[in-house]
């Protein structure tokens, strides 16, 4: 804005304080109203990124088990809230799971605020459930969710044939 005086020809280039305070108070009232949604959108990406997690592991087991020719199972604990993975090693002549040691396939905790629920039925009367990645490329068949406390969800579900599938609810 220019200010000329009557008097002089002196003009004056700048901002009243008040158009200076207008702009400040305009935006922060944009800041205030988009807060929540910035938040929810932080809290749906850290939810993605969990999941995807746990896609990524899944895959990356299946992989490695027909890579070493060996069979792997991961269980799911709702309990303690990890996946726990365990390699197949024989062990006078019959198959014995242990846990793998190697610090790449350790326990995962999933997260605070991000939990594991079971199909209904047998798994869930256990408190854990299995997926037995075979030798050659085979799965379990099996289905269970991750949610989040604000109940945002996914679905996973392992076929027999191999296929990791995953749904965001």
């Amino acid at each position: 804005m220019i200010l000329s005086t009557g008097n002089n020809d002196l003009t004056k280039k700048g901002f009243t304080l008040i158009e200076l305070l207008s702009v400040i108070i305009i935006l922060s009232l944009f800041v205030i109203v988009s807060l929540p949604s910035l938040a929810n959108t932080a809290r749906n990406f850290y939810f993605r990124n969990k999941v995807k997690q746990v896609e990524s592991l899944l895959r990356f087991i299946k992989k490695l088990s027909i890579t070493e020719q060996r069979t792997y199972q991961v269980r799911l604990n709702p309990n303690t809230n990890t996946l726990e993975i365990l390699k197949a090693e024989m062990e006078y002549s019959h198959l014995k799971l242990k846990k793998v040691r190697d610090s790449m396939l350790r326990s995962r905790l999933l997260g605070k605020d991000v939990f594991f629920k079971a199909k209904s039925g047998y798994a869930e009367l256990l408190n854990t459930q299995s997926i037995t990645f075979n030798a050659d490329g085979s799965l379990s068949h099996s289905e269970f969710y991750i949610y989040d406390k604000n109940n945002r969800g996914a679905k996973f579900l392992t076929t027999l044939s191999g296929q990791i599938i995953l749904k965001f609810l």
